[in-house]
């Protein structure tokens, strides 16, 4: 009788394993794959929205600065109130129109106005009543000035102008468009006060070779002589 012998090694107990098939349903599965395929597109556009916020707040932010810089870069060379240039920066403009003048040979002209009864409108009607003036004849007199032109505010009621390429008889005319339209508005009697200036013009010529503080002294010396007529006149009317 012969031996049973099978060809195949017998593996032995340890070397069996169980093979678990899982079977889900095609409608579960593709459920599953719907809702996975959701979550993925729901984190995209979360990812989305916070970027775009981070954006929107990084570009704000950068706006925001870049404002802040631009106004505190207006503030160290313009005066507040008027917007017109400061007394430093002014100076400096001053200074580089003369280099410009000896440089082309051309004459410019500077102006020095001042503000009649500033003071008196403080003391009487407020400070509030003093801006208003401050504030309305430096708007009539930038309207009544080229775009070329420069304007200053030397500090408290007094300015100067400096009028590019421009003889001291196109100032005057300039200055006349000026007090038309001073008297225009005095004429609509908005104010229990009038609006009122003085000035005093200088040309400047290459050739004489003026400085910037002897052309000011000089303007502020007619501007003065003017102001000075105007007190007499006020004490003879009334304000």
């Amino acid at each position: 009788m012969r031996s049973f012998s099978p060809k195949k090694t017998i593996k032995k107990a340890q070397e069996y394993y169980w093979k678990i098939i899982s079977f889900v349903p095609s409608d579960q599965l593709y459920e599953m794959r719907q809702n996975i395929i959701q979550g993925y597109v729901k984190l995209f556009l979360f990812s989305l929205a916070i970027s775009g916020i981070l954006l929107w707040f990084s570009t704000d932010q950068y706006f925001k600065r870049k404002v802040a810089l631009e106004d505190l870069k207006n503030h160290a060379t313009h005066d507040a109130m008027t917007g017109f240039l400061n007394r430093r920066v002014g100076l400096l403009f001053l200074e580089k129109e003369l280099k410009i003048a000896n440089r082309t040979n051309s004459p410019f002209t500077l102006g020095y106005i001042d503000l009649n009864n500033l003071k008196i409108v403080n003391d009487t009607y407020g400070h509030e009543e003093g801006d208003y003036l401050i504030l309305t004849s430096t708007r009539l007199l930038k309207d009544s000035i080229r775009e070329t032109d420069i304007l200053c505010r030397l500090g408290g009621d007094e300015f100067f102008a400096i009028l590019r390429e421009c003889t001291i008889e196109q100032s005057e005319k300039i200055w006349q468009k000026l007090v038309e339209k001073i008297e225009n508005f005095n004429s609509k009697k908005l104010k229990p006060y009038q609006v009122s200036l003085s000035h005093g013009l200088v040309q400047y010529n290459p050739k004489e070779g003026k400085t910037a503080d002897q052309l000011i002294t000089e303007a502020d010396t007619k501007m003065y002589a003017e102001k000075k007529k105007f007190k007499q006149a006020s004490k003879k009317n009334k304000f």
